[in-house]
């Protein structure tokens, strides 16, 4: 398993949305939660932690378990 994590201080929970085609913003979680093996949000005293895991095959990556 190889996993990422990013972390906000503003308020809130993110959401899944459409986003408009101009917007500058709201699409950044869609295409973690379709390429993710595992999604997560974490509710911190301050903002959030999402984390994502993803499998990795056997035999891949470094043998210390470095991808």
């Amino acid at each position: 398993m190889v996993s990422i994590e990013v972390r906000d201080s503003g308020p809130g929970v993110p959401a899944l949305r459409a986003a408009a085609p101009d917007a500058l913003s709201g699409r950044g979680l869609w295409p973690v939660s379709e390429l993710a093996d595992g999604l997560t949000v974490e509710d911190e005293s301050v903002g959030k932690t999402v984390r994502a895991a993803f499998r990795v095959p056997a035999g891949q990556g470094d043998p210390r378990g470095i991808v």
